[in-house]
């Protein structure tokens, strides 16, 4: 597992990064998490300085290859600013039912358009891109 501190709220990344590490060894324990996710889980503790933010305290995504196939790789979001005590075990199961979930339909479902060539298109002030389908 690999964490990443993504700001300098001294007290408090000390006191959220032991809270996410501790609930995460709890819930890979638990059985909520599989050892070889574990192994390769990257976990991001963000402050984000909005007053109104509207992004979920914690989210989770899967990485996938150009070609849709899913990667052993997730990454999870903590947004420490918002993390309530007594909730973050909540807030992580959630999160990763949610992620997991959505990996199962992604296997199937859509994928992302690549446009190429791209040439740039100047307007005015303005530069736009426009490339073929």
């Amino acid at each position: 597992m690999i964490v990443k501190l993504n700001h300098l709220q001294g007290k408090a990344a000390a006191t959220s990064a032991q809270d996410v590490i501790g609930t995460v060894y709890t819930l890979l324990e638990e059985g909520h998490i599989e050892k070889a996710q574990f192994a390769r889980l990257q976990i991001e503790l963000d402050w984000i300085q909005y007053k109104q933010n509207f992004r979920e305290v914690v989210i989770a995504t899967h990485g996938y290859t150009e070609k849709g196939q899913q990667v052993p790789i997730m990454d999870v979001h903590v947004d420490t600013r918002q993390v309530v005590p007594g909730c973050l075990r909540a807030a992580l199961l959630r999160a990763l039912a949610h992620s997991n979930a959505r990996s199962r339909r992604t296997r199937t479902g859509c994928r992302w358009k690549i446009f190429s060539p791209c040439a740039p298109v100047s307007s005015g002030s303005s530069t736009s891109c426009i490339g073929a389908v």
